[in-house]
């Protein structure tokens, strides 16, 4: 086990996979549509996040880390994409 800064590294990884894999799976989704970089990055973004929490908390072993980290991209990624909705709306009115 590889821990950096008190989080094990492979919960990290395993969280970054599972925004990645959210990512592509939500690009797939709505293919009719524009590939959107800053939809993708939040995403990867929230996978990262919720990875660091799932490895921070002492998740048992990568496979819960990753199934932990897939809930909580999903949530913490819609927050994301809020806050970014709200800031993009306050820069075009300056």
């Amino acid at each position: 086990m590889i821990v950096f800064g008190g989080i094990e590294l492979g919960g990290l990884i395993a969280g970054l996979g599972a925004g990645i894999l959210y990512a592509v799976t939500g690009y797939f989704k709505s293919l009719d549509e524009p590939f959107d970089l800053v939809k993708f990055l939040t995403a990867v973004i929230a996978g990262g996040i919720a990875g660091v929490y799932a490895a921070w908390t002492g998740t048992p072993d990568l496979a819960v880390t990753f199934a932990a980290a897939m809930a909580y991209s999903v949530p913490i990624g819609n927050v994301l994409k809020a806050i970014w909705q709200k800031v993009k709306e306050w820069l075009e009115k300056k």
